[in-house]
């Protein structure tokens, strides 16, 4: 996905050396460093993958997909982040 994209759909990012707001960054920013800092928690998609997958879910619903259909997919990405987690959905 093309970092422009990326950072229209996430709402900042970096293009080249400039920071670029697209919207104010006080509504909506995420920050995993507590997470991180105070549970060692990691995360198992890069920023990269983690935009396509949401990329990949808003464009089915903006072309839209029905509600099993939407569901589907979302539960075909839990399932591939618990396999990145090396997790199982415990319904097995």
């Amino acid at each position: 996905m093309p970092q422009k994209l990326k950072v229209e759909i996430a709402g900042y990012g970096v293009v080249g050396k400039r920071r670029r707001s697209v919207i104010d960054p006080h509504i909506l920013l995420l920050d995993s460093s507590l997470a991180r800092d105070k549970l060692g928690w990691t995360p198992r998609f890069d920023i990269d993958e983690s935009l396509d997958l949401t990329e990949e879910w808003y464009s089915a619903h903006r072309l839209g997909g029905a509600k099993q259909e939407l569901r589907a997919l979302a539960e075909g990405q839990i399932d591939r982040y618990l396999e990145a987690s090396n997790g199982n959905r415990g319904d097995d």
